[in-house]
């Protein structure tokens, strides 16, 4: 359907690991006309994050990471960026790392969005 929001998702499981422990890539693909990338990345930071929240910058029209609200052993990175007439919002729910980590993980998605 023209002008509806379109949901994607991945979880990327190994045999070394439980699904449970797995990352998860979500991409959610809107309509420009109305939205926002900044304000996608914004509300989609205080649904899912604890403070504080690290904004990466020059990666997409914002990105930023954080510790998942809900388990401590869990971090969120979000990117959101115009692309081809959509606004794209990327999120990835991986196990804690270091920041270089998340900092690389979201120029990576920004790339292919």
């Amino acid at each position: 359907m023209e002008g509806t929001e379109k949901r994607y998702s991945c979880l990327y499981e190994d045999i070394h690991q439980s699904p449970d422990g797995a990352p998860r890539l979500h991409i959610t693909v809107a309509p420009e006309i109305g939205a926002e990338s900044v304000a996608a990345v914004d509300n989609t930071m205080k649904a899912f994050c604890r403070e504080p929240i690290t904004t990466v910058g020059g990666v997409g029209d914002k990105t930023a990471h954080c510790e998942q609200g809900k388990d401590f052993t869990r971090a969120i990175v979000v990117v959101g960026k115009r692309s081809n007439g959509q606004v794209r919002l990327a999120l990835v729910d991986l196990a804690k790392n270091r920041a270089d980590v998340y900092e690389a993980i979201a120029k990576l998605l920004a790339e292919r969005l």
